[in-house]
């Protein structure tokens, strides 16, 4: 809380261009405070993605293969950090031994977060959507962004390189950001964290001395962990990216219903039970943009 608070004084008084550097700064320093041996993933991912957006722009035949090849190395780095060991061990138990020597991999943070958002910027460029990004600073930044690398929201590069470009933080946004972010924050402690200390306590039990309402009781409490956890980080996110200039999806206002990425309201992952809607009030869930946003 201490550092987001020297982060959003110091950007204050910076211009775009300086407050770029300093929150990129911020967030490597972010990332490798708790992922000091894996920063180097992110880099990685960085560098491909420039280089390859850049590549497809500039040939004019055989794009095709190229972003085939960039796709590659995205979901290879993903699926060897998520999936080796659990096929490595399938592996094993099919050949009934160590045909595949397991490599305990740790999963990096954030690594799916960021992953999907380099493949969406080169899918977009790929498309022609987007012209590539030039300068490296600027994707390093969107990439990086700490308010949303390890929960979320994954963002398309068409809908904040406005405000990574041009932005400005005014007094209503900025107070906007403040507020969002203290919905998010009591939902994650006050609701997330006691729905699931209670869960954590009966499950600690043997499953024979848990009874069928019981069961029902705590699976709605479950649910209702999942929901607020998502929905507080997600709020998190958008209030502290308001409170520095930057416009991030809503990704979480109604959750339960399907709507279709880019409309309002998003899709969301965690579907919101209708009562919900009626009991927790979201007042920005009907906003297109909120008053004092950038302009």
């Amino acid at each position: 809380m201490a550092v987001s608070a020297f982060v959003l004084i110091v950007n204050l008084f910076l211009p775009v261009k300086f407050s770029n550097i300093f929150l990129l700064l911020m967030s490597v320093l972010f990332y490798g405070w708790g992922e000091q041996e894996y920063i180097w993933v992110i880099l990685l991912s960085l560098a491909v993605n420039y280089g390859g957006a850049l590549l497809l722009s500039s040939i004019e035949g055989r794009r095709r293969p190229a972003f085939i090849l960039i796709l590659a190395v995205n979901l290879g780095l993903l699926g060897y950090f998520k999936y080796f060991d659990f096929f490595a061990g399938l592996v094993n138990k099919l050949a009934g031994r160590q045909a595949v020597p397991l490599q305990n991999v740790l999963l990096p943070m954030g690594i799916s977060f960021f992953t999907f958002q380099m493949i969406s910027y080169t899918v977009d460029v790929y498309r022609g959507e987007i012209p590539p990004e030039k300068n490296f600073l600027n994707l390093a930044v969107y990439i990086s962004f700490f308010p949303k690398m390890i929960q979320g929201p994954i963002v398309r590069y068409k809908g904040i390189r406005e405000s990574v470009l041009s932005r400005r933080v005014t007094p209503e946004l900025f107070a906007y950001g403040a507020r969002r972010f203290i919905y998010g924050l009591s939902k994650k402690v006050v609701l997330a964290n006691q729905f699931g200390s209670v869960v954590d306590k009966v499950l600690s039990n043997p499953m024979e001395q848990i009874s069928g309402g019981l069961g029902w009781y705590i699976g709605i409490l479950y649910t209702l962990q999942i929901y607020f956890d998502f929905s507080g980080y997600s709020d998190m996110a958008v209030g502290l990216g308001k409170m520095l200039g930057f416009e991030l999806m809503e990704n979480f206002n109604y959750p339960y219903l399907s709507k279709p990425w880019g409309s309002s309201g998003g899709g969301g992952i965690y579907p919101c039970p209708p009562g919900l809607r009626i009991i927790f009030i979201f007042p920005w869930a009907e906003a297109e943009r909120e008053p004092g946003a950038l302009v």
